[in-house]
């Protein structure tokens, strides 16, 4: 067996690979010129000049940059749950978009922070817990990734649905495989999971189409030998009910 073969990928940097991050709409220029126009939205009406993390300027930033992966109602969780991750000399990767509750969220491609003690996590509410999971599926880890992944895929919640579906377009099989071993209720009309995603897919057609195709590339890249035909690699059946379910929930409300 080669050494590639051998390989773990989620021992594998991001850096390292060759399939990067494909923009989720179109215009880079124009969507970059919006998320910084959202960043100083939210540093003007979230927080007051007065909000006690202003004495750190580098958790402010965080604060700032992880709020903005989350829609308006969950925001003010994401303070406390961010306040307890340990500081990091990397800034987040780029972001990818995508809408949660008629809202755009800017979530980070990567973060390189650790993870907190594991009391200081206790400390937090089951809410505040699920936004640190969230954003620990974005980690540089994959063990790590993969960890916070089935802590958070079996919450039925909008804000959840982008990092999970983001990481069906990823490298990590071990992780898809996670996520599709707690979605067996997706294709189960009247569940939550079958309706949150549903409504999720329904609302990101395009980010949906392009997670279909990064799966497409890494499975042709790393992973045809193992599932030679496409349609058995774990992705593209989680992926292909999520439009179906988007066709339904919209048949329904139509």
């Amino acid at each position: 067996m080669s050494r590639v073969a051998r390989l773990d990928p989620r021992r594998v940097s991001t850096a390292s690979l060759s399939f990067r991050t494909p923009a989720t709409a179109s215009g880079t220029a124009m969507t970059a010129i919006a998320q910084r126009a959202r960043t100083f939205q939210i540093m003007h009406s979230w927080y007051p000049s007065t909000h006690p993390g202003m004495h750190s300027v580098a958790r402010y930033a965080r604060e700032v940059a992880y709020g903005a992966a989350f829609p308006a109602a969950v925001r003010p969780e994401v303070a406390a749950a961010v306040s307890i991750m340990p500081s990091s000399p990397l800034k987040p990767a780029a972001p990818f978009a995508a809408r949660v509750d008629g809202q755009t969220v800017s979530i980070p491609y990567r973060i390189y922070n650790d993870e907190p003690a594991p009391l200081e996590v206790q400390r937090l509410s089951p809410t505040q817990q699920t936004v640190l999971a969230c954003l620990y599926t974005r980690h540089h880890n994959g063990y790590v990734r993969q960890r916070h992944t089935e802590a958070v895929v079996r919450h039925a919640l909008s804000w959840v649905c982008p990092f999970v579906v983001q990481l069906l377009g990823e490298y990590v099989v071990q992780i898809v495989l996670a996520v599709r071993s707690e979605m067996v209720d997706l294709d189960q009309p009247g569940t939550a999971i079958h309706t949150v995603y549903g409504d999720f897919a329904a609302a990101n057609r395009e980010f949906i189409a392009v997670t279909w195709q990064r799966a497409t590339s890494y499975w042709n890249c790393y992973y045809r030998g193992q599932y030679a035909d496409r349609r058995t690699y774990p992705s593209f059946p989680i992926l292909a009910s999520l439009l179906t379910t988007a066709v339904q929930d919209q048949g329904a409300a139509g």
